[in-house]
């Protein structure tokens, strides 16, 4: 096998004088693989897996579909805030994976959209709070109508039971009407007590029983209030805190801010203006104030009159109906102008 000598003599006088080689077109092999994708479009999967599981463990804490119970409100908020934090992780690996690979204008794009969809997504957690706080006074106010309704049922069988106590003629009745009603059973010490004291005593009975189950109605009623008070607070102000991270995110179409940054513009501007009105109004008041000294100043007496001239007592002959006549009694007299 005879090796042509002439296209590597070419190549050495090439890279001594400094010039590019090109190596001959017989040369050049078939074009290798492509290259794998870097780290981004790792973080870009992470992401889209975040989204899916955030999705699914939404759609599963909210079935059934109950959109008139205030329950199921309270549920429906409850999947949204618990797994939010999926979605923010995979708002956050997006992110990562476009700043990762720059370069890659389909990644650019990707988190572009998703910062478009964030602003929606911030919406929809702060209108939340009103959504909660609605719910949980509707539950509330369902939950005191239920316990209203156990005092109502404890007070109607108490007043049954003392009618029926105080009614009976015998011992054998009472324990008739007692079993009938579901009542205390008597026990044969107090089957050998007199008529008059078994009824003392199981008014006295009835009267405990019923005395302690109000106070635990109370205090079952002031442990669930608690409860969901501490829920609602929870949810409410987790829901806020979502809807703040979401508008970080977050930015409008042609806005080069995020949309938590056009929201703190806004309420600095707010703020700058409010002081900027009392400022105005105090410089206002202190110009008149001014003016006022410098008019005395310069003319004592335009702005004070004598003690003669501002009040003079009216006659008696006088109408107070009259035009410049004080209701007290006193006309003030005006200078008149040189």
């Amino acid at each position: 096998m005879v090796i042509d000598p002439a296209p590597r003599s070419a190549a050495i006088e090439a890279f001594a004088s400094g010039s590019e080689v090109i190596p001959p077109a017989d040369d050049i092999g078939p074009p290798g693989p492509a290259p794998a994708g870097g780290a981004g479009e790792v973080f870009q999967a992470l992401a889209l897996a975040c989204f899916c599981l955030y999705a699914i463990a939404v759609l599963l804490g909210v079935l059934p579909v109950r959109l008139l119970q205030a329950e199921w409100q309270i549920r429906f908020g409850q999947a949204l805030v618990g797994q939010a934090p999926l979605a923010l992780l995979g708002l956050g690996f997006a992110h990562l994976a476009a700043y990762l690979d720059p370069d890659q204008p389909q990644l650019q794009s990707r988190l572009l959209a998703l910062r478009r969809w964030s602003v929606a997504v911030a919406l929809a957690f702060l209108l939340l709070v009103p959504l909660q706080f609605q719910a949980f006074w509707s539950t509330l106010r369902l939950d005191f109508s239920g316990y209203d309704q156990q005092r109502q049922r404890l007070g109607e069988r108490h007043r049954q039971l003392g009618q029926a106590v105080r009614s009976v003629g015998s011992p054998q009745e009472l324990e008739l009407i007692l079993e009938r009603l579901q009542g205390p059973r008597l026990t044969p010490a107090a089957r050998a007590l007199p008529l008059a004291r078994l009824q003392q005593e199981l008014i006295r009975s009835v009267q405990g029983v019923h005395t302690a189950m109000e106070r635990r109605i109370r205090t079952e009623q002031l442990q669930l209030v608690a409860a969901r008070l501490r829920s609602a607070a929870a949810l409410i102000l987790s829901a806020m805190a979502l809807g703040l991270c979401f508008a970080a995110c977050a930015q409008r179409r042609y806005s080069p801010l995020s949309l938590l940054q056009e929201w703190l513009v806004l309420l600095m501007a707010a703020a700058g203006f409010l002081a900027g009105h009392h400022r105005r109004r105090r410089f206002v008041e202190h110009d008149y104030l001014e003016a006022l000294c410098a008019q005395e100043l310069a003319d004592p007496s335009a702005l004070a009159l004598t003690s003669e001239q501002a009040i003079q007592p009216v006659s008696s002959g006088e109408c107070c109906g009259s035009a410049g006549i004080s209701p007290i009694g006193f006309r003030p007299e005006i200078p008149e102008s040189s």
